[in-house]
């Protein structure tokens, strides 16, 4: 009799104050759900391994919960979004372009070399010197090749660089002017200037950093000119002007120039 009205006690404590289920695993307590009484007829008869059914049996009313997703369930992409869906606001402005190695984040500005590269001439035309040529007349082989050799000592040039070497005949050698703040006879046939220089030979002009004056001791008689560092030579012949700016090097070779960019 002890026995058989526990069943009933507990069904009674539940209908006194009901029930806010089971827990379930530990740690995850169910979702509450009500609860009521089954009937013996919704029960169904009694199995002969456990007493009787009591009409104070109580079931919980509702579907189980169900187990979690996976963490790495798939999740379904959201349905397109259709034009009653567009934002208010209007379309979204593109996203900025990316910084450089170590820019912010805006736009790339033109480079500032060209931004400060000059767009027009920089080296003024040089003025003759010395008298105007005599008019050309007739003349042997060997006097226009002394002319072609001489071409740019005849008529007015200018070469700027950061160094320059020129190579001369020994009959010009000696008539080259060297200036600057440090005049040096480095060896026979080879002198230098260094620090605001600047060489004169006939309608030449050569100013740099650092220039170096030597002469052929081969027999050569070819003027020759090698600047190096920020070259240019503006030139004068007659109506024509002959102009190279900007250059990594320079070389001259009597009346032929070759730009190296």
């Amino acid at each position: 009799m002890r026995g058989a009205a526990l069943p009933l006690l507990a069904a009674a404590g539940l209908l006194a104050g009901g029930c806010t289920g089971a827990p379930g695993p530990l740690g995850s307590p169910r979702d509450p759900t009500p609860l009521r009484i089954l009937t013996e007829r919704e029960l169904g008869p009694s199995r002969g391994d456990l007493a009787p059914w009591s009409p104070w049996q109580v079931v919980a009313h509702g579907a189980p919960e169900a187990d979690p997703a996976p963490a790495d369930a798939a999740v379904a992409d959201p349905a397109p979004a259709g034009p009653d869906s567009a934002d208010p606001r209007g379309p979204l402005a593109p996203d900025p372009a990316p910084a450089g190695p170590g820019g912010s984040g805006r736009a790339s500005a033109a480079p500032a070399s060209s931004a400060l590269r000059p767009s027009g001439p920089t080296l003024a035309v040089p003025a003759r010197r010395g008298p105007p040529l005599p008019a050309p007349g007739p003349r042997t082989p060997e006097q226009v090749a002394e002319e072609t050799r001489r071409h740019f000592l005849r008529h007015p040039t200018l070469i700027v660089a950061e160094r320059v070497t020129l190579h001369c005949p020994p009959g010009l050698f000696g008539t080259a002017a060297l200036t600057g703040v440090q005049v040096r006879d480095l060896a026979p046939g080879r002198r230098e200037t260094r620090g605001r220089a600047r060489l004169v030979l006939g309608e030449l002009t050569i100013e740099a950093d650092r220039i170096s004056l030597r002469r052929h001791e081969d027999g050569q008689a070819d003027v020759q000119v090698l600047a190096r560092g920020g070259a240019a030579i503006v030139s004068a012949v007659g109506d024509h002007v002959l102009r190279h700016e900007g250059l990594k090097s320079l070389l001259v070779t009597n009346d032929r120039v070759v730009p190296i960019p």
